[in-house]
């Protein structure tokens, strides 16, 4: 009896390890979850949100470390069979400004350097993606470890916090009085281009800069400029008016304004205001989450910059660019 026991015992488990030949290809085994954990160089401990950060003068990595949730234990080379802990990494670092532009900085894996008479958004992102997919392997490869991505933004130690040193007062449009009775309007978005091109000359150009009060209605009281002419005036442009009707002798104390006009046939907001040296640039950027939006009517735009008046001083040129996020 005790014999055949073992016998049936033994007929058991060789049963079981066929069973377990002949359908194990068939179980689906998923990717084991993964954190990331995003270090920072300086200080060894792990980026908290919207730390403050000194930014280095030298090329400093930024370091990465990927724990297994299940054994809770840090990845290494070993624990992949198909590629190194380095190349299954993609580091990304972008500054943030306003609109919710993001600028991917080229900083191959490393910190932003700290930048010498530059005034620019001191919030950044580091974005880590995870994939232990080899670059080269076909679409059915099976990952061992799930694809993840992190993020963390931090500050760089600066006097001002991300773009708070500059804001927008107004963004305002009229409608410039360009089309004839005689003249039908565009209706390609070529002969668009080429008609704003030949009317151009007839719509100045403004990028001042304005330190005090006097200069300011000094600013309003040019006729040459459409914006501030009674002609061209609608509810809209009335009430940007009135704004700049508050700002007085104090206000020029700690701020300094900046005025933009420009004939466009496309529709941008505020991104970027930058300065080097004595030269500051603005940069619009299309409405997220869409590309360039072309409008069917030329207008006339003015954009009003408030700027930290430190920060204006000493500017000479000007600068408007409109970019593509």
């Amino acid at each position: 009896m005790k014999k055949k026991a073992i016998v049936i015992t033994i007929l058991a488990i060789m049963l079981l390890t066929m069973c377990m030949a002949m359908f194990g290809g068939c179980v689906n085994i998923k990717p084991r979850k993964v954190a990331i954990e995003i270090v920072n160089p300086l200080t060894g401990e792990v980026f908290e949100q919207d730390q403050i950060l000194e930014l280095p003068n030298e090329q400093t990595p930024i370091e990465v470390r990927v724990k297994d949730k299940i054994i809770r234990k840090y990845l290494t080379d070993k624990n992949l069979s198909d590629v190194t802990l380095e190349e299954s990494l993609s580091i990304k670092v972008s500054r943030l400004w306003k609109s919710n532009y993001k600028e991917v900085l080229n900083t191959e894996g490393f910190l932003p350097i700290e930048e010498e008479n530059v005034v620019a958004s001191n919030y950044y992102e580091i974005e880590v993606t995870f994939d232990c997919k080899p670059a080269n392997s076909d679409e059915e490869y099976k990952r061992k470890y799930q694809e993840t991505t992190a993020s963390v933004c931090f500050y760089s130690d600066k006097e001002w916090k991300g773009t708070d040193y500059f804001d927008l007062v107004f963004d305002e449009w009229t409608y410039f009085d360009s089309y004839s009775s005689s003249e039908e309007p565009p209706t390609t978005l070529e002969e668009l281009e080429n008609y704003f091109k030949d009317i151009w000359n007839d719509v100045p150009e403004l990028r001042e800069k304005v330190d005090t009060l006097e200069a300011l209605n000094a600013l309003r009281s040019k006729e040459e400029y459409p914006f501030f002419n009674e002609a061209y005036a609608n509810d809209r442009i009335n009430k940007a008016m009135q704004r700049l009707d508050e700002f007085d002798d104090k206000y020029f104390e700690e701020k300094s304004l900046i005025f933009v006009m420009q004939f466009t046939g496309t529709l941008f907001d505020l991104g970027k205001l930058y300065t080097k040296d004595m030269m500051m640039t603005i940069s619009m950027v299309p409405p997220e989450p869409s590309d360039v939006i072309y409008i069917d009517d030329p207008r006339i735009r003015v954009s009003a910059i408030e700027v930290d008046k430190q920060i204006a001083k000493g500017i000479e040129q000007i600068k408007v660019e409109e970019i593509r996020r």
